[in-house]
């Protein structure tokens, strides 16, 4: 079990930097901005809110790796 999430935690590494690394000022801000209404949800207690921002965060790195591919 160990070794799978090392692996996991590897490649998701791997990717998180491909992403930070080819994406444009404009994602990059898009990207900080999720982070930072998911930190605002937390402190708000806003699951709504949360949910909201994590979905928009995935939904910009998608359209990023399918754009790279």
């Amino acid at each position: 079990m160990i070794s799978i999430m090392n692996a996991l935690s590897e490649i998701y590494e791997n990717f998180v930097e491909f992403i930070l690394t080819n994406a444009d000022k404009n994602i990059q801000n898009r990207l900080a901005q999720t982070h930072h209404n998911l930190y605002r949800s937390f402190v708000a207690k806003d699951k709504t809110s949360g949910i909201r921002a994590i979905n928009e965060h995935y939904d910009i790195i998608e359209k990023e790796l399918l754009l790279r591919k």
